[in-house]
């Protein structure tokens, strides 16, 4: 494994809200966390940022919130079966499962 040192660590500069997770966790609201060192990382946002651009679309075509949203998803494919035994990947669904129920979901800021 690669040793990595400070002067190999990149700074990001940006401000970051932590009292969202604590809100969160407050509220029971579940979060998903991505980390950079996740190879999949950049992809994932990518893609999210994409979604939020196609909600927005069909939207402003006139479709609600969840009609949008249920588009995107049959456009992308997007359901996901993943066997008990893979721990983390399932683990991960539950956590979707979970946000999909929440009662106060809204469009991206």
């Amino acid at each position: 494994m690669e040793q990595q040192t400070e002067s190999a660590t990149p700074i990001v500069e940006q401000a970051t809200d932590y009292d969202c997770f604590t809100k969160a966790k407050k509220n029971g609201e579940p979060t998903f966390t991505l980390r950079a060192q996740d190879v999949t990382a950049d992809l994932v946002v990518d893609f999210w940022v994409k979604i939020q651009q196609k909600v927005r679309e069909h939207m402003n075509a006139g479709l609600t919130k969840m009609q949008a949203v249920q588009a995107v998803r049959s456009y992308y494919f997007l359901e996901t079966y993943v066997p008990a035994s893979d721990v983390k990947l399932s683990g991960a669904c539950r956590i979707a499962g979970e946000m999909e129920k929440w009662p106060k979901r809204k469009v991206a800021d």
